[in-house]
């Protein structure tokens, strides 16, 4: 069943304190273990490199997304990270909404590719990003934490 969804990139001047606590409780969803980012740090995140799109049904923010533009020696490139519908608005078109804007967005900004990564038991997510044209790469993946 498709719904009625809403997508928009966020704007540092557009984002309210209301729509940081909606977004926060998503975030809680997707990694319970994160600690919330307070207002300004949001509000860091939706300037011209780091762009943030929501997704609303009813004036409800159900749903999220950041695309990270980076410039590098073989051209500018998008990253995807934490796509986050929540689980009300799950199975109805909100994160195939989502990745659209994503790509919309991103061939806008005349980006060269998009990168994205997703745990493979997400298996309804990574169905969608093949859907939407993503090739699955085989490569490693490393991360350090600091």
């Amino acid at each position: 069943m498709q719904a009625s969804f809403t997508a928009e990139c966020m704007v540092p001047n557009g984002l309210k304190y209301k729509d940081v606590e909606a977004l926060n409780r998503l975030l809680a969803e997707f990694s319970p273990r994160a600690l919330p980012p307070p207002f300004h740090v949001w509000r860091e995140m939706t300037d011209k490199n780091f762009l943030f799109v929501a997704l609303t049904q009813e004036r409800e923010i159900v749903g999220m997304a950041t695309l990270v533009i980076n410039c590098i020696p073989t051209g500018r490139i998008g990253l995807v990270e934490d796509v986050i519908v929540a689980r009300a608005a799950r199975g109805q078109g909100a994160g195939r909404g989502l990745v659209q804007l994503l790509i919309e967005t991103a061939r806008a900004h005349k980006l060269k590719r998009i990168d994205l990564t997703s745990r493979r038991s997400r298996i309804e997510a990574n169905s969608l990003y093949q859907k939407l044209g993503f090739a699955y790469r085989d490569t490693n993946n490393y991360r350090l934490t600091l």
